[in-house]
């Protein structure tokens, strides 16, 4: 499996948005298997745009 990690925390739900929506695109054109985020608020985004796709389990 291939993890992304990354240490980066926004301050607004809305810049989460966006970069949960780009993980999300390199996760669907497998780029990567998971992603490992300090920010509580990217993995809140990033699970809901996984949950739309039923290839793809968050936990």
């Amino acid at each position: 499996m291939r993890w992304k990690k990354e240490e980066v925390i926004f301050e607004t739900i809305r810049e989460t948005e966006v970069w949960a929506d780009s993980i999300a695109n390199e996760m669907y054109g497998r780029l990567f298997d998971g992603y490992e985020t300090l920010d509580y608020k990217i993995a809140y985004a990033l699970s809901f745009f996984l949950a739309q796709n039923q290839d793809f389990i968050p936990h």
